[in-house]
This record gives C-alpha cells, structure tokens and sequence, in this order.
C-alpha cells in the first residue's frame, strides 16, 4: 500500500531543482514541494525507497557512482510503485521491505522533451526492512551496508546533494510512522 504523508507532515518540506548530464544531454528534475496526487504510474519511470533498518539507520547500496539508496525503473510486470520499490530492494540491496510505503517525494523530469506531455516521475519512498537477506554483490551493486542517516549524506555522490538532502529530511519525519505500523 502506498501511502501519503498528511499536509501537516509536508509543511517543511522543500521544493529542489536541478539539472544534469543524462546520457550526454541536459536534464531538469524538480523534486515537488507537495504531494498532492500520485501520477499515473504510467508516466513513473522510476521509483527509490529510502529503507530503515532502524530508526536511526537505513540500507544503503554501494553502485558504479558511489553511495546510494535501492531504487531502478519500472518494469511492464510491476504492479505499481511499491512492486517497484520492493523488487528494486531485493536486486541491489537484497533486503525485504513492509507492504505499506510512504510517498515522500515527486520528481518531475524533461528527459524524454520539452513538452507537459513529455514529462516523466521518480518517485521517492519510505519504509522498514522487514528482513535482510544474504547479499551477492554483481553488475548492478556492488555492496551493501547499513548507516546513519547522517553518515549517508556524508558519503553521498550519486546526484544533487542538496536534492538527497531533502529527502532524508522528508524520510525523517515519517519514520515514526513508519515502524508505528
């Protein structure tokens, strides 16, 4: 189930642009301020969770560009966006994530044009490990390991800082919820 934060969780949350080098042409994401509706899942390309293992800490992946959290595109078969963020979790962190997900950020993209019809979604997730796995690293991730919310950011060099930023922030202030469920 995915669920969305109330307007009251979403008061501080921010709105980041950006642009960068996708496949050698120039890309502008725009992680939302609010949510207010999911898009079709159609138009998501991609989805990534942010996994707490405990509130104090999260499953993080170890990629070709460093440091980050489980999250890849859709697949036809994917039912939705917690089937995506949960097969996601299970290739490149082997870990299992709770049925219930929060919907913490919506970032839109012009990669496929310029046009409204053109644009697609990243959505962003949070939730618990419900267990971990034995993990083999391979092609696609090369390790695993559980950190700091903090300690994250720190090593974090995958994309736009201040855009993973605020989402560790949003992913902060549902966490309670997350593992009152």
């Amino acid at each position: 189930m995915l669920l969305v934060p109330s307007h009251n969780y979403q008061k501080n949350f921010k709105q980041i642009t950006f642009s960068d080098d996708v496949k050698g042409k120039t890309v502008h994401f725009c992680l939302k301020r609010g949510i207010d509706a999911t898009p079709d899942f159609a138009l998501v390309t991609s989805v990534a969770v942010v996994p707490f293992v405990s509130k104090e800490t999260i499953m993080v992946t170890r990629l070709q560009r460093g440091v980050d959290i489980p999250g890849g595109h859709t697949e036809s078969y994917d039912a939705d966006v917690v089937a995506t963020a949960q097969r996601e979790s299970i290739e490149e962190a082997a870990i299992e994530l709770d049925d219930s997900l929060y919907l913490i950020g919506v970032i839109s993209s012009d990669y496929k044009g310029p046009t409204a019809e053109d644009v697609t979604y990243m959505l962003i997730t949070a939730g618990r490990v419900t267990k971990v796995n034995e993990f083999i690293p391979e092609f696609e991730s090369l390790g695993r390991g559980e950190m700091s919310l903090d300690d994250f950011l720190a090593h974090y060099e995958a994309g736009s800082q201040e855009m993973m930023a605020e989402i560790v922030n949003r992913a902060k202030d549902v966490r309670d919820k997350i593992f009152s469920r």
